[in-house]
């Protein structure tokens, strides 16, 4: 899940405060999801919704914090397992702004068409999951010695950095399509500034849930441009924006 993280942890100590910081923050993460889930009774399939977002996106730390570690060098046939769950929290995450915004309690016809991409990946990484252990080894090697080749995902029988791609298409078009909705709500609640007061805070909400997933999609867009430039500082720009977003989420809400 985590592609775009560009080599493992030269230092120890600053590896072991990334690893600490990630995997409490994501254990935060898991906790306030289930609460969500299983506590609240209101609006069950909107706190749900937020739930899987909050869940699978500290799935996506989690496995992210693992690169600090050995891990995947004593379980290499987990290595890239999880990709699927960085193609499926921004579709959640849209789903979750227009059901709020439209007060809508099911899913719509054409959503499954949202996770159809991180479908075709995983599927397209199959080959790379009946090698060897020795051959998953190699490539972790590879990529530790040429990070520039982590975004370009070349484990996939795609074009290189076709996953990159369809990552940064979905995840800047779900921004985008929660934007879109949030100024179409709030276009039509000039007209009824009864609807407007009354909803205030949860606008705000959305907008400033909104605004922090857009935050991490340009810190993704600009380690990938700067990946070289960055070099040993870009796991940092990453880790310090999924802790931001789990952490502004947990204690906002």
């Amino acid at each position: 899940a985590s592609d775009w993280s560009s080599d493992v942890c030269s230092s120890d100590l600053m590896g072991d405060i990334y690893f600490f910081l990630i995997f409490f923050t994501a254990i935060l993460g898991f906790i306030v999801s289930g609460i969500l889930v299983f506590v609240n009774k209101t609006d069950t399939f909107t706190s749900r919704l937020l739930a899987g977002f909050l869940f699978f996106f500290s799935l996506f730390a989690m496995h992210y914090t693992l690169l600090t570690t050995d891990f995947f060098r004593m379980v290499p046939h987990l290595w890239k397992v999880f990709v699927w769950v960085s193609f499926l929290y921004m579709p959640i995450s849209y789903v979750y702004v227009r059901s709020v915004l439209k007060q809508s309690f099911r899913f719509e016809r054409w959503d499954f068409l949202l996770i159809l991409p991180g479908i075709l990946y995983f599927a397209s990484l199959f080959p790379f999951y009946l090698q060897p252990a020795s051959e998953k080894l190699a490539n972790m090697d590879r990529m530790k010695l040429h990070p520039e080749l982590i975004p370009m995902e070349p484990e996939s029988i795609l074009p290189n950095g076709t996953g990159y791609v369809l990552r940064v298409l979905l995840g800047v078009g779900c921004v985008t399509g929660q934007y879109y909705h949030l100024f179409q709500w709030k276009k039509k609640a000039r007209g009824n500034i009864g609807q407007y007061e009354q909803n205030r805070n949860t606008y705000r909400w959305l907008f400033r849930f909104t605004s922090i997933s857009a935050v991490f999609w340009i810190m993704v867009l600009l380690q990938f441009m700067f990946i070289k430039v960055l070099a040993g500082h870009s796991n940092f720009v990453i880790i310090s924006t999924i802790i931001g977003t789990i952490l502004f989420v947990c204690l906002y809400l």
